[in-house]
């Protein structure tokens, strides 16, 4: 099985992972833009590129928050930080996070070949939990082919934990929060689940 590593199709989503990481952590100026440094030097180095520049750019973020404003040459530090760092997870990171995203396409593809209520019900379940990372089911469905009852099984067990955690969460946020964690993103309860 091969995965597709270089993200050719979509050259800003390593910017726009980092961007988004960083603004919902609560950095700007110059800490923002070197979070989507970091993105974009990690995008495409795997299979598991989207983890990995996640992971990546919130070491940077924390990090160069450690840094931030407490030197005059800070506009020099914090890239060169954020760059150094983006390399090394790069460099000693990365084979990890590739291996784990294969082993994980691995285990979902020889689950195809169970009998159809097996199949089912495992795919449904490691898609499931898969949706609560930020590996993004959707790209690791597509590096699949999953198609036909797999990708139905996935799209049910994607569902279903949606929903599940929407109903979950009804007594501790308000009834917009239950609504976007219900119909728009198990992401939503990220957080909760680590």
């Amino acid at each position: 099985m091969k995965l597709a590593g270089r993200n050719s199709r979509r050259p800003f989503a390593g910017p726009a992972i980092g961007i988004g990481v960083a603004w919902a952590s609560g950095t700007s100026g110059l800490t923002l833009l070197c979070a989507a440094l970091t993105g974009a030097i990690l995008s495409g180095s795997g299979a598991g590129w989207v983890l990995l520049a996640y992971l990546a750019v919130l070491v940077s973020v924390v990090c160069s928050r450690l840094i931030e404003g407490k030197t005059p040459i800070d506009i020099f530090l914090i890239p060169i930080l954020s760059i150094a760092l983006a390399l090394l997870m790069a460099r000693f990171i990365a084979p990890y996070v590739n291996w784990l995203v294969s082993w994980l396409a691995l285990q979902i593809e020889r689950c195809l070949g169970y009998q159809t209520i097996w199949m089912s019900m495992l795919v449904a379940a490691m898609m499931g939990l898969v949706s609560l990372s930020p590996i993004m089911a959707v790209s690791l469905s597509a590096l699949l082919g999953l198609d036909g009852l797999a990708a139905g099984a996935a799209i049910a067990g994607i569902c279903s934990q949606m929903l599940g955690l929407a109903i979950m969460s009804v007594d501790d946020n308000d009834m917009g929060d239950v609504i976007a964690i219900g119909i728009g993103t198990p992401l939503l309860q990220f957080k909760n689940v680590l």
